[in-house]
């Protein structure tokens, strides 16, 4: 490689901007792209706890050492996507250099499901398609790009996924007999319900909507199901959690005002306030208010959740700027930035909290410090480092169930003298529930204090950064 295209490419690791002029100049730079052009890729979903642990590790990607009969067939590198595609993750991207046969691509997912330790009884794999150099399938961060996964991917996922429903196979549905085999006599498959006399009149009807879609991706306009529904007389629409129809609270209101048009309702479980029961029915338009914001927190969670690899890569990208360069332009001026809104807001203490959740189900142990340390090292780098730093570090510990952070935040913030800034690395280190982020909320503002994520998703705040901080208009 020329020096000067060594010193662009160096400048440019610093420097996202740089980065997409750089690769926009010289493509053979991007050598995912360049790899992947006109091969045929598979995606493969695999099920279980031991194949959701080994998928987070191997992840962003790794390497197969296919057996004989497959090595003329499939590429060495195996892309793990880092969101869910449709509503599958655990999803493994392997591509062939030629358009694949069935059965090379069930011994490729024999492979990988051995070295997953599944037993492949609920995995899925779809059609093969073809990657394209003009529209690739990864952006230049390695992420996978918006147009593959919208146009390509998720499409895949969900034929996959009607497929297996066809045969009765998916999330564990077992009809005992092959809903395509032609030799057996005509049958009527029934889905029951029942209601008694007294629960209601004789010309009641009862409509079961069963939808595959996601209500974040698409608006209520779009989703079809909608067109099922009678408006011919009174409805009552009843969810195990209002989110199950819509995710998007900007439209709660206009859902609501179709539902009561004639008189209908809209009741509901899954409440995340005021303590209730998350299995006590509630009557969702005369709880707009709390629902709204149950909503709010829920869609900004979830995304954040498939926003959490990509935080990661940022972490570690900004640790490593640093190192090589501590007086980084960006990083001082985030420092700066901080300093000035600490100052304004006369805080007196920086409390970092960095937290990792425990193992789910039978998920082996693994070792955490490093991810802990990780964000240890974040934190340092990018806070003013005059004031006062207290720690709360929390191992295997889950901040969707239970008071543990509340708890050990509350007993840091105790001993604290003046207005302390609660700091973590993100949204979801410190709350995941609606419940959990009003008793955080709560503790806080007992004593004026604050808290503060500095990674956010584009795709759940657009907020100045002077507004998201509370400062005036000039200061």
């Amino acid at each position: 490689m020329e020096l000067g295209c060594t010193t662009e490419l160096d400048q440019a690791m610093n420097d996202m901007n740089s980065l997409l002029k750089l690769t926009s100049a010289k493509p053979i730079l991007f050598a995912v792209k360049t790899q992947l052009a006109e091969r045929y890729g598979v995606l493969m979903h695999f099920n279980g706890g031991s194949a959701q642990s080994m998928t987070r590790d191997l992840a962003p990607s790794y390497f197969v050492n296919w057996p004989d009969e497959l090595q003329a067939t499939c590429l060495t590198h195996v892309h793990i996507p880092d969101s869910r595609v449709g509503s599958l993750g655990n999803c493994h991207l392997v591509s062939f250099k030629h358009l694949p046969s069935t059965d090379q691509v069930d011994a490729a997912k024999e492979v990988l499901a051995a070295r997953l330790r599944s037993d492949g009884s609920r995995s899925l794999c779809t059609d093969a398609f073809r990657h394209s150099e003009t529209s690739p399938t990864f952006a230049i961060d390695g992420s996978v790009g918006r147009r593959a996964l919208d146009k390509t991917l998720s499409p895949l996922v969900k034929s996959a996924l009607s497929q297996s429903l066809r045969h009765g196979i998916s999330r564990g549905l077992t009809l005992g007999f092959d809903i395509d085999e032609d030799a057996r006599p005509p049958r009527t498959v029934v889905i029951w319900t029942r209601q008694s006399a007294h629960e209601g009149r004789a010309h009641d009807r009862i409509v079961i909507a069963v939808e595959y879609a996601s209500s974040s991706a698409h608006p209520w306009v779009d989703r079809r199901v909608k067109d099922l529904l009678p408006h011919d007389q009174p409805i009552v629409v009843v969810t195990p959690n209002p989110d199950r129809l819509t995710r998007r609270s900007n439209e709660l209101g206009h859902l609501i005002g179709e539902i009561t048009a004639n008189g209908g309702q809209w009741w509901s479980q899954g409440a995340q306030w005021d303590g209730m029961r998350s299995d006590t029915w509630f009557d969702v338009t005369k709880q707009v208010e709390s629902v709204q914001a149950q909503l709010d927190i829920g869609r900004q969670v979830a995304l954040q959740m498939s926003f959490y690899a990509r935080a990661t890569h940022a972490i570690t990208r900004f640790v490593v700027t640093l190192e090589r360069d501590p007086g980084h332009w960006q990083a001082v001026a985030l420092v700066q930035f901080i300093r000035l809104a600490a100052d304004v807001h006369e805080i007196r203490c920086f409390v970092f909290l960095v937290r990792n959740s425990p193992p789910r189900g039978d998920e082996e142990a693994r070792s955490t410090t490093s991810t802990l340390a990780r964000q240890h090292q974040f934190l340092r780098a990018a806070l003013p480092d005059y004031l006062e730093v207290r720690y709360i570090t929390l191992q295997d510990t889950s901040a969707f169930t239970g008071d543990e952070v509340v708890v050990a935040v509350k007993e840091e913030l105790q001993s604290v003298t003046g207005r302390a800034m609660v700091v973590s690395s993100t949204l979801d280190r410190a709350t995941r529930s609606y419940d959990g982020h009003q008793k955080l909320k709560a503790v806080l503002e007992k004593r004026g204090h604050m808290a503060m994520a500095l990674l956010w998703d584009t795709r759940t705040t657009n907020v100045d950064p002077a507004a998201a901080m509370l400062l005036p208009a000039r200061v």
